[in-house]
């Protein structure tokens, strides 16, 4: 993940350091005092880089005030006060991720230091009241919000203390084990319900709101130093609709490579790698690359990585595009419920 971080005082400065030490997964885009607060916002903004402000609430907000636009797309964006003392989530706490980041940000900061307390404030209802949220509900299955307005609907319902009706296609797995107390499976022909997952492109029943499953999953190799826009290019080329796509999925060694990182990010597209071992032990008949296998230890990585993202089951349904050092493959996944449980307070 890259994240943008930004502090004003030495204090700030220091405690910004320690939580980049303690990340060494990520990238971080530390603001220099050459580069203005409305041009490091925007940059974040543009590749939907989370954001963490050690500093003031009211400098965060004047920073980001003209670039938020759209609860569903706008970036995480958290501060901090420089004594380390609590963590606030002030934008994209659920579509964004901002609630889990600093609850995640809190809990590694105890682990490795005795110095700061950073307390996560959430301040989102559903997760106050412990209650399922149906939009990070969606963002962690890998299902497409079609009708937005209904998340409110379905929120309200729930925060008024009733229970849901939900419905899923035949063809959608999911453990009735874990289901939320607030939620009740109805009946696939019933006309009243809240929620319906389909992936049907005209669903019949009325529903207050319809998530339909991303089906795709994105395998992607490439050489070190490959761009964002390149690959955005190639992409394109491949006529990919990345509206249909839930994941991107590669070797770990290319865990932190800033152009494919930057990608998933710019297109809201969650990040996954994998080792040459879990790799090479998933089961298919893949075309390989001596060079690759040499240098990675699996000969094609871009197959590999999209059906082992897509889990048992996966289809290859797009085998692997070579061109100018990227390599992308697209695989079909069968559609289940991976989890149920959506609030960030443990």
């Amino acid at each position: 993940m890259i994240i943008g971080i930004c502090a004003f005082t030495p204090g700030g400065r220091k405690l910004a350091d320690q939580i980049i030490a303690a990340f060494p997964e990520h990238i971080f885009q530390k603001r220099g005092e050459e580069t203005s607060l409305g041009e490091w916002a925007e940059k974040c903004f543009t590749l939907h880089a989370p954001m963490l402000f050690v500093g003031a609430c009211g400098i965060a907000l004047r920073s980001i005030a003209p670039l938020v636009a759209d609860k569903l797309e706008d970036p995480p964006v958290l501060v901090m006060d420089e004594g380390g003392e609590h963590i606030i989530p002030i934008l994209s706490g659920h579509m964004g991720g901002a609630n889990e980041l600093a609850c995640c940000i809190s809990g590694r900061m105890k682990q490795v230091t005795k110095e700061y307390k950073m307390e996560p404030v959430i301040t989102t209802a559903t997760d106050v009241q412990g209650l399922f949220s149906v939009d990070v509900f969606a963002r962690k299955n890998g299902l497409a919000i079609i009708n937005r307005s209904g998340i409110q609907q379905v929120s309200a319902k729930l925060l008024a203390g009733e229970v849901i009706r939900a419905s899923l296609s035949k063809d959608i797995s999911y453990d009735r084990e874990t289901l939320p107390r607030e939620v009740e499976i109805a009946d696939p022909a019933s006309r009243e319900m809240d929620l319906l997952i389909t992936g049907e492109k005209e669903p019949e029943p009325e529903a207050a709101l319809i998530l339909r499953p991303r089906e795709l999953v994105l395998g992607i190799g490439c050489k070190k130093g490959t761009s964002c826009s390149a690959i955005e290019e190639m992409v394109e080329r491949q006529g990919i609709d990345l509206s249909e796509v839930s994941s991107v999925a590669s070797i770990d060694l290319k865990a932190r490579e800033y152009g494919l990182l930057a990608f998933c990010q710019k297109y809201h597209l969650p990040f996954h790698t994998y080792s040459s071992r879990e790799l090479l032990e998933v089961d298919g008949d893949f075309c390989q690359s001596e060079f690759v296998a040499r240098v990675t230890g699996v000969g094609n990585i871009c197959e590999r990585a999209a059906a082992r993202e897509a889990g048992d089951g996966y289809e290859i349904v797009r085998p692997k595009i070579a061109k100018k050092g990227i390599t992308l493959a697209l695989a079909k996944r069968k559609v289940a419920i991976i989890t149920w449980e959506t609030s960030s307070i443990s």
